[in-house]
């Protein structure tokens, strides 16, 4: 009985960690987005829709701009 008992609660710890990974990969995802959104935001305000347009594809040059515009979230 006691092994049984000691399996459930395995099982449930497992599914625990498994929903709190999906959680955190979903605020990750949210987070994300909401940085490439300021990005893109200062980029227009600065009028460097060249850097905006190569940084939807490169995503190096989207780091470096990262850096350079938003340091505090790099």
């Amino acid at each position: 009985m006691c092994e049984i008992m000691e399996r459930i609660a395995m099982e449930e710890r497992s599914e625990g960690r498994e929903e709190g990974r999906k959680e955190g990969r979903k605020e990750g995802r949210i987070e994300g987005v909401a940085r490439i959104n300021r990005l893109n935001s200062i980029l227009i305000d600065l009028g460097r829709f060249d850097d905006m347009k190569r940084a939807a594809k490169d995503q190096a040059y989207q780091a470096q701009l990262i850096l350079e515009l938003l340091p505090e979230e790099a």
